[in-house]
């Protein structure tokens, strides 16, 4: 991972949980006007289950103005890699 054209140290350290371990399992309430634009007909009590979620997540405190964040993955599936760039624009208050 890169963020402004600096390379994150060890970037696996934030990953949730250990190589090839299995997310446990959650419900999910949506809210009423939730942004997937579900309701109780589409979803059942506005309860996603189960759920789970795996990822790398890590807290980076941008200052105002324009920012490159660029990372690669691979090995989820055979032969499928991402290659992801988010262009921020962080605005000041």
């Amino acid at each position: 991972m890169i963020i402004d054209g600096f390379k994150v140290p060890q970037p696996t350290r934030f990953f949730t949980g250990a190589s090839g371990s299995l997310s446990p399992l959650f419900n999910v309430q949506l809210p009423p006007g939730n942004l997937f634009g579900a309701d109780e007909t589409i979803v059942p009590e506005l309860v996603l289950s189960p759920s789970g979620e795996q990822g790398y997540y890590l807290f980076v405190p941008l200052p105002p103005g324009e920012h490159v964040v660029h990372w690669v993955a691979s090995g989820c599936l055979p032969g499928l890699t991402q290659d992801i760039r988010y262009q921020l624009t962080v605005v000041g208050r």
